[in-house]
């Protein structure tokens, strides 16, 4: 309660769903390139620098390859917690682990495998799609990008 989480990249349906748990509980919700965007819509270091809790909710593409790289966890408040439900490749490994050893964040959760281990780091596995519903979800979306690059 009262704390800032920062989602980058909130337009996405797990972005969308941890915003409505977060402002449940009582959070403040920034966000970054989102249509659902509060203060910090255009400028992704304010909401680094302002956020308790930043979880990552990017494209997996190559142009978002390792975009939090180092210079973007120095910008994260000290103590700052950080979150990756997007893709592994979307976080510099090494940046994420010098901001982890050094104590710059106090913690870290992914739900990937990671070359490296700490206290303060969570993995999970990547196990959200097999459910039936979500398998079905996922399917719509791909005929709906399949539709439009065809149609």
């Amino acid at each position: 309660k009262g704390k800032r989480l920062g989602l980058i990249g909130g337009a996405g349906r797990i972005a969308q769903q941890l915003e409505k748990y977060a402002y449940g509980i009582g959070m403040q919700v920034s966000t970054y390139d989102s249509k659902y965007s509060t203060e910090f819509r255009n400028n992704v270091n304010e909401l680094l620098r302002e956020s308790d809790i930043v979880s990552l909710h990017i494209t997996a593409d190559d142009k978002n390859k390792n975009f939090m790289d180092k210079e973007k966890f120095e910008m994260m408040k000290d103590g700052a917690i950080f979150l990756n439900p997007a893709r592994d490749w979307l976080v510099d490994n090494n940046a994420l682990k010098g901001a982890l050893q050094s104590g710059k964040i106090a913690g870290c959760w992914t739900d990937f495998k990671l070359p490296f281990e700490h206290p303060n780091l969570i993995i999970t596995d990547h196990k959200g799609g097999p459910t039936k519903e979500s398998r079905a979800k996922s399917e719509m979306i791909i005929a709906r990008k399949l539709d439009k690059l065809y149609n």
